[in-house]
């Protein structure tokens, strides 16, 4: 995702352990217009999808799905609030 508070900065979460072949996907930069192609990226199985207003819809699903899931659940089933995250900066510049 593209970080709120720095546009040129972009973050991935890395999810479970990476082993050998693991490929990470991101959010993907136009160098012509100078800007972000989409603000979200969800990378599966060496595809990614861009989906920014399917994001939006998800956030609010997991606020009811989480609290469902995690009701009367057994003490050993937590939610794990941090990930790995793995971060970069894209600059320009300028003549380039």
């Amino acid at each position: 995702w593209v970080d709120k508070a720095n546009p040129n900065l972009t973050h991935t979460a890395v999810l479970g352990a990476r082993t050998s072949g693991t490929h990470y996907t991101s959010c993907v930069y136009d160098t012509v217009e100078r800007k972000w192609v989409s603000n979200v990226c969800l990378g599966i199985n060496e595809k990614s999808f861009n989906f920014d207003s399917a994001f939006s819809a998800a956030q609010r699903f997991e606020k009811f799905v989480l609290a469902f899931l995690l009701e009367g659940a057994p003490k050993e089933i937590q939610l794990h609030e941090e990930l790995a995250i793995i971060s970069a900066e894209f600059s320009i510049i300028d003549g380039a």
